[in-house]
């Protein structure tokens, strides 16, 4: 979905790829032996040294080619690079350090570095040379600056949040929007939410894309309705505002508060699939009955994804004796879509339009 330059895709098949991106980082985000980009908490968690350093020098080692059963060619290049030790914040790293890593076939799901860098690097102590704690991510953009909160902040999560707090005021934009999304990974305090908010309204949309996220995952649905403006916005072949816009579709996804009910169900008049689908996913989490008309009319909806979820929605949030039997597996769904949504459709015109919801 991410290629550079214009897309040759038409505007429908266009939503239908973002459509499928949202349910496939859904997906990943949920199933264990998919592909998994861990948060800075997780990142942290997994760490025995987590420290910024500029990267001297980098080097190739080796490199493997294997065949694999199914003919596939699988190929694995090892690096060895040179780190400067700038300061750490976990863990001890000396002052110049060996650093290897591997990059296999999916080389862009791999951490790497590259020289002349500074990196925030998460580590595992090896014998002779650290490696990476995550092989998908591990080395964040850092500003050579070290915040004096991170520096002398009494506990390692006090230091790595002033760390990300102080780049907020880097000149590199690359580091400020890392930055950004690794603080909404952790959950915004108070201080943070007030240097973060303000990047809603950068010109550079990639970082307001990044600010909403974080703001989104730290429960701010007060900038739900500037997400939903961000998601929306056209970004022919723009791979940065493409992804942040995936991001936030699957950040809505997951919202379960139903204070934002009533904003969810607006947004189900979208014109944009992957908006309506991502609206009915979080309604059907809220399992609030006044989503339930919505749920009703999206049984018509023209995406059966969408179809879907309002289904389940209404078989999970209606009360009596029709949930377990009519809110049957995707599978099922499938096999006779029509019974199931006639079920409802009727339930609908005999009782359910008589209801207060």
């Amino acid at each position: 979905m991410m290629i550079p330059g214009k897309s040759l895709l038409p505007p429908v098949a266009m939503r239908v790829t973002a459509l499928a991106a949202v349910i496939a980082l859904l997906a990943l985000d949920c199933a264990a032996t998919a592909v998994h980009i861990p948060s800075a908490r997780e990142l942290a968690g997994k760490s025995d040294i987590v420290a910024k350093v500029r990267v001297l020098s980098v080097k190739q080692v080796s490199f493997e080619s294997t065949r694999m059963p199914n003919g596939d060619v699988n190929e694995v290049i090892s690096f060895e690079a040179q780190l400067q030790t700038i300061y750490v914040l976990t863990g001890e790293l000396a002052p110049v350090a060996t650093l290897r890593y591997q990059i296999n076939n999916s080389g862009s799901l791999s951490a790497r570095v590259d020289a002349g860098t500074v990196r925030l690097l998460f580590l595992k102590q090896g014998t002779d040379a650290a490696s990476f704690a995550d092989p998908v991510k591990s080395a964040l953009p850092a500003d050579p600056i070290s915040p004096v909160l991170a520096s002398q902040a009494p506990t390692f999560e006090e230091r790595l949040r002033g760390e990300f707090l102080g780049a907020l005021d880097s000149n590199d934009p690359e580091v400020v929007g890392a930055s950004v999304a690794a603080l909404g990974d952790l959950g915004l305090t108070n201080d943070e939410t007030q240097k973060v908010a303000p990047f809603v309204s950068s010109p550079d949309r990639a970082l307001a894309g990044d600010a909403l996220v974080a703001l989104l995952k730290s429960g701010h649905y007060e900038y739900l309705n500037d997400a939903i403006s961000y998601m929306c916005g056209d970004a022919p072949g723009d791979s940065k505002l493409i992804s942040r816009q995936c991001r936030l579709k699957t950040v809505l996804c997951k919202i379960t508060d139903p204070a934002v009910t009533v904003r969810l169900i607006g947004v189900m008049d979208s014109p944009a699939v992957d908006l309506r689908f991502s609206a009915a996913y979080a309604l059907r989490n809220t399992k609030v009955r006044g989503a339930v008309p919505a749920f009703v009319k999206g049984l018509q909806d023209s995406d059966v994804e969408v179809r879907y979820q309002c289904l389940m929605g209404l078989a999970e949030t209606v009360e009596g004796e029709y949930a377990p039997e009519q809110g049957p597996s995707r599978a099922l769904f499938d096999k006779d879509e029509t019974k199931y949504i006639r079920f409802w459709q009727d339930w609908w015109e005999r009782e359910g339009k008589q209801q207060k919801w």
